[in-house]
C-alpha cells in the first residue's frame, strides 16, 4: 500500500486516498492543491475545500465566498449552501435564475418537488415559469400578472395592476379584437413595486386593453 507522511498535526500516516477531514479531497487531491488535509475548510469561508475544488473556486482564497460569480443573485456561499452551481446562472436549466428561485422558494438543484418550470404548487393561473417571468410569488395563489381594475381618471379610463421593478411592462389598446390592432398607451417602463395606474387618453367607448411583461 502506497502511503507517506503529511501529518499537519496528525501523528500517524495519511492513505494517499484517504479522506480525513471529510471534504471531498483525498490526501494526495489535498497535497496537490496545498489545502489542509485536516480542515474541511481551508481558507475559512465557509464553503467545503471539495466542493470549491469541483466548481471551479479556489479553496484558498478567503474572499471568493462573497462573490456572486454567475450573477444570479446568489453568493457563492450561498451556492455551497443549496448545492447549485456557482457558475451558473440556472443550475437546474429550468429557465429559471437561481437568485429568483431561491428567493421564491423554490429550489434551483431540481425541476422536482414542484420546483420545475411547468409546476404550479400555488394553484394560480400560471406556472412557475410564467410567474418567474412576471416575477411574482410562484407559492402565493393571489400573486400572478393580471388587471386588477379598469378605473376612470379625471375623465380618462386607465388600467391598473401590480407591477415589479425588476420588469419591463407594456400596456397596449385595440377598438376591436376582431384582427386586433395594439397600439401602446405609453412606451415601455419598469415597474414600481406596487400597484400602477396607465390611463388611456384617447380611450373610446369600446376598448381592449392588453397587459404584457418580460425580463430586462
Amino acid at each position: 500500500q502506497h502511503e507517506f507522511s503529511f501529518n499537519m498535526g496528525r501523528s500517524s500516516a495519511m492513505g494517499l486516498h484517504e479522506d480525513v477531514d471529510r471534504d471531498g479531497l483525498d490526501t494526495w487531491q489535498e497535497k496537490e492543491r496545498d489545502t489542509d488535509p485536516n480542515a474541511w475548510d481551508t481558507d475559512g469561508d465557509g464553503m467545503g475545500d471539495g466542493y470549491e475544488d469541483e466548481h471551479g473556486l479556489d479553496p484558498l482564497e478567503a474572499g471568493d465566498g462573497e462573490l456572486d460569480s454567475d450573477g444570479d443573485g446568489l453568493t457563492n456561499l450561498r451556492e455551497h449552501d443549496l448545492r447549485s452551481d456557482p457558475f451558473s446562472v440556472d443550475t437546474d436549466g429550468d429557465g429559471m435564475d437561481d437568485g429568483w428561485e431561491d428567493e421564491k422558494g423554490l429550489d434551483p438543484t431540481t425541476v422536482a418537488r414542484e420546483s420545475g418550470a411547468s409546476d404550479n404548487p400555488d394553484l394560480d393561473v400560471h406556472d412557475n415559469l410564467q410567474e418567474y417571468i412576471a416575477d411574482t410569488d410562484p407559492l402565493d395563489g393571489a400573486s400572478y400578472l393580471r388587471v386588477d381594475h379598469l378605473s376612470v381618471s379625471n375623465a380618462h379610463p386607465g388600467v391598473e395592476f401590480w407591477s415589479s421593478s425588476r420588469r419591463i411592462y407594456d400596456v397596449d389598446a385595440s377598438s376591436n379584437l376582431v384582427g386586433a390592432v395594439w397600439q401602446p398607451l405609453i412606451g415601455s417602463f419598469y415597474g414600481l413595486d406596487q400597484d400602477t395606474l396607465v390611463e388611456d387618453a384617447d380611450g373610446a367607448e369600446s376598448r381592449a386593453y392588453r397587459l404584457r411583461v418580460r425580463k430586462p
